[in-house]
């Protein structure tokens, strides 16, 4: 991901403007860490970043493809076939079992359940080390567990970055260690790029790089 010059404003009578000018790159295997104080911009930049929502000025490129001429359909696609997401709530589907929920991304790239897809699914969930809860709903299983889920969920579709909002805002401090060990092999191991949104110092700590957000700038 590469954002040059990239400003937020929101509203028409009255402006505000959330974000300032962002300069930022996410080269692959990169590891970040994004801080900054509730308000200071944080959620903003990462829905820009994952496509989510588009930036008032400025660039921001994927893979080296600039998204500012591209239509909804090719965003949605574009985003689909590289950004993977995990937030503070897993957002897994409760009537789905745990494969099923990892291979709905697969499932929307494709339009229906294709050769292989399961077993790739089944996979993931292996590399997480949920390979014997594969026909488990969400709530059969911990907290912990449906965070990892999650993950497998991401990397469904071997985005080149994962943004991850929050990922272990809602665990305990054991789950929470071994969800971050998790992601940090995955970046070793596959060099997927993962940006980490944190309020906890030691998370951001044990990332490669740290910026903050401090009022819609980077510093």
């Amino acid at each position: 991901l590469e954002l040059r010059g990239v400003t937020k404003t929101y509203g028409t009578r009255i402006k505000t403007e959330v974000l300032h000018g962002i300069d930022l790159a996410v080269p692959r295997g990169d590891f970040l860490a994004i801080t900054g104080q509730s308000g200071s911009g944080k959620t903003t930049l990462l829905n820009i970043m994952g496509l989510l929502d588009r930036p008032t000025n400025g660039t921001l490129a994927v893979n080296s493809v600039d998204t500012a001429g591209m239509d909804d359909e090719a965003i949605t696609a574009l985003r689909g076939r590289t950004l993977g997401f995990v937030f503070q709530f897993h957002h897994l589907l409760p009537a789905l079992t745990v494969i099923e929920n990892v291979m709905m991304p697969l499932m929307a790239d494709k339009g229906r359940e294709t050769p292989g897809m399961r077993d790739a699914a089944a996979a993931l969930l292996k590399r997480v080390g949920l390979g014997e809860r594969l026909n488990y709903k969400p709530d059969e299983i911990s907290g912990g567990q449906r965070q990892r889920a999650a993950i497998a969920r991401a990397l469904a579709m071997k985005p080149a970055v994962i943004l991850a909002d929050e990922p272990t805002g809602n665990l305990d401090s054991v789950s929470s260690g071994e969800v971050f060990a998790l992601m940090r092999e995955l970046n070793k191991s596959d060099g997927t790029a993962f940006c980490v949104v944190t309020h906890a110092a030691d998370i951001a700590k044990q990332c490669d790089r740290i910026v903050e957000i401090v009022d819609g700038r980077l510093v």
